[in-house]
């Protein structure tokens, strides 16, 4: 299993209705749970107000603030690049089925790989 180190920004709540019931914090389990089960540490850039809310659902990850109500890329990029992992990546939170975006790092090995959506 490759390790490594995802950033995200969680929101406070996650909406997901299927037929007329919010499944919302169940896919945001999902999402973390497929991104720790490729083996990635998570981290999540919030502003503190947002941190607070999120601790309640006691997600299996860290926090790290942002000074702005919505974390900037220039964020995501400064931490990352303080990453000690040798893998870090920045990943939307709604994302799952993180294997598909593991085979396609791994095909291309050490070349940079920019996925924009969702896996199939």
């Amino acid at each position: 299993m490759m390790g490594g180190t995802l950033f995200t920004s969680l929101p406070p709540k996650t909406t997901r209705i299927v037929n007329g019931r919010d499944f919302g914090l169940t896919y945001q389990r999902a999402c973390i749970a497929s991104w720790i089960a490729a083996g990635f540490d998570v981290i999540s850039l919030n502003p503190e107000n947002e941190i607070a809310e999120l601790r309640k659902y006691d997600y299996p990850i860290n926090y790290l603030v942002s000074p702005n109500p919505r974390p900037k890329i220039s964020e995501f990029l400064s931490e990352a690049s303080r990453s000690p992992s040798d893998l870090t990546g920045i990943i939307n939170a709604h994302v799952r089925r993180l294997k598909t975006l593991i085979s396609v790092e791994a095909h291309f090995g050490q070349t940079p790989v920019v996925f924009n959506g969702n896996p199939p």
